[in-house]
């Protein structure tokens, strides 16, 4: 899936260092088996600039979900 396919949430999470966020992703299309034709990964850039691929998973539907905890305290930005 690439980024074009995906449609970011609205809202901007925040959370506390060292606690686990969800951010869901929305599929722009249907597949016939998510497992196996669909790969996401999620590009994280934490405030020091270190990015981290972080792997989303199927949540059923067109539902996809990143799970993404971090030590820093700061901006985090996505791609």
């Amino acid at each position: 899936m690439t980024r074009a396919e995906v449609q970011e949430a609205d809202a901007v999470p925040q959370t506390a260092a060292n606690v686990v966020i969800e951010m869901p992703f929305q599929a722009e299309k249907a597949y016939a088996n998510p497992f196996t034709d669909v790969m996401l990964d999620v590009d994280v850039t934490d405030p020091a600039g270190e990015v981290k691929r972080v792997p989303a998973f199927w949540a059923g539907g067109a539902e996809w979900r990143l799970r993404y905890a971090s030590p820093l305290i700061g901006t985090h930005t996505y791609c």
